[in-house]
Formats: C-alpha cells, sequence, structure tokens
C-alpha cells in the first residue's frame, strides 16, 4: 500500500492511497502522472520482498510511504477445552482469524468461542474443504481424547500450515504418529518433521493461559520464520557481525 502524506497545495490531497498485490491486481486512487512511475516501482520493491519505505520527490514537494500489508493469520484451533479458549482469545487480540473445530459436536461451543470465524463440528472427513484458510496458517490439536487427535491430525497434516502443533507428550505423538502409518494416513518421520510436539515455547507455567502464550508465540515466531529466543541474543549476534 502506498499512502501519500505530502503534497503541494496544487497537488493531490494527502491520503492518496494505491494498492497491489502478490496476484498482480491493484486497485485505490488513481495517480498523478508525477507520482505513477516512483510509486508503482516502489511497489513492486515491497512485493519482492522489500519493507516499509519512504519515497519522496528529489525536490521534496510530495512524499509518500510505501509499506507491505500481510494477510491475517488462520489459525486452527483444534479442540475446545477450557485449555483452547485463552488460546483462542489471545490469537483474536492479535488479529488472527480464528476456527475452531469441536469434534464433539457440542452446542455451546460457538458461545464459548465468540471470536471464531467458524465453529465446525464433526463428521470430521473431510475438514481440510470446509476450512478458511489463508496464505499463513497455523493449527494446533488440543483435544486431549485420543481418537479425535489421530482423526485430526490425519485431516490436517496434509494442509499447507507453516505451524502445525500436538499438546502432550512425546510418547503419546509417537503412538499417535506409528498408527497414522500402520493405516496409511501419514508417513511417521514426514509427520514428526511437522508436527511440533510438546507444543509451545518453554515459558514457563502450566496454566490454560500460559499454555495458550506459549503456543501463540510459537506459533508466531515460526510464521514469521524467527527462533523464538530472546532479542537480547539475537541484538549481540548482529552487533558481532557488524564491521568494526
Amino acid at each position: 500500500m502506498a499512502t501519500l502524506f505530502a503534497s503541494p497545495e496544487d497537488g493531490p490531497p494527502p491520503g492518496l492511497r494505491r494498492w497491489r498485490d502478490s496476484a498482480g491486481e491493484e486497485g485505490g486512487d488513481a495517480l498523478p502522472a508525477a507520482l505513477r512511475g516512483p510509486l508503482e516501482a516502489a511497489l513492486d520493491a515491497v512485493l519482492a520482498g522489500g519493507g516499509a519505505a519512504e519515497v519522496a520527490a528529489p525536490d521534496g514537494s510530495w512524499a509518500a510511504l510505501v509499506e507491505p500489508l500481510e494477510p491475517p493469520v488462520s489459525l486452527v484451533v483444534a479442540g475446545a477445552g477450557r485449555d483452547a479458549v485463552p488460546a483462542a482469545e489471545l490469537a483474536a487480540r492479535l488479529g488472527w482469524e480464528i476456527s475452531v473445530v469441536d469434534p464433539q459436536g457440542k452446542p455451546e461451543t460457538a458461545e464459548r468461542f465468540p471470536d471464531a470465524e467458524a465453529v465446525l463440528g464433526p463428521p470430521l472427513g473431510g475438514l481440510g474443504a470446509r476450512l478458511r484458510l489463508g496464505p499463513r496458517a497455523a493449527a494446533v490439536v488440543m483435544t486431549h481424547r485420543y481418537l479425535d487427535d489421530l482423526a485430526l491430525l490425519a485431516e490436517l497434516l496434509p494442509l499447507p500450515f507453516g505451524y502445525l502443533a500436538l499438546l502432550g507428550p512425546r510418547s503419546r505423538r509417537e503412538r499417535l504418529l506409528a498408527d497414522l502409518e500402520r493405516r496409511g494416513l501419514a508417513a511417521a518421520d514426514a509427520a514428526r518433521a511437522r508436527i511440533r510436539n510438546p507444543a509451545g515455547l518453554d515459558l514457563g507455567g502450566g496454566s490454560p493461559e500460559e499454555i495458550a502464550l506459549a503456543i501463540v508465540a510459537e506459533a508466531q515466531a515460526a510464521l514469521q520464520g524467527r527462533s523464538g529466543g530472546p532479542l537480547t541474543a539475537r541484538a549481540e549476534r548482529e552487533a558481532a557481525a557488524a564491521p568494526a
């Protein structure tokens, strides 16, 4: 998105906006000839992976901010227990689009997750076609029921999640993966490489709210290509790598 924030009195009004997406679609306000070339070039640069930048005329007569606008994260909360509620609430505060899957199909589930875009129940077969997933998608399986987790993993593993987590100990994960492989639903090694388990960053604490914070933080880090480590360590590495 390019937003004009300074212009001469006889020029286009501040607030003029022009956008372009990764599919080549564009829209917004029409650009005056003097701005069209530099702003379109700046939009192309952002779409190629560049960050936000200020673009201005050489004589300072106009200036615009060009910035990337990413679609919201799509989070699938597969489970509707007490610990799933704060995970959905925290993700909603981040502006994520939430889908809740309740394998038990309880009628009160929708009331317990008011921020969810969708609340889905059984049958779990064909779940992928019912989910609305954006280009940045995450999922956490947290039903606490073995057979439900098994059915959900079979449905979710083929989907292009940037983050897929499973609540519970590793011994339980290994049982699930062995069952999936034995039934011809997923190769255990490939599934093991994709699934984050135990789910969440090592933040300490064991309350539902603390577990939710650990899971959402890990999802955020994974989708941004970060390790989730302390910023202090990152700053020290960058300082050490900087030229003297």
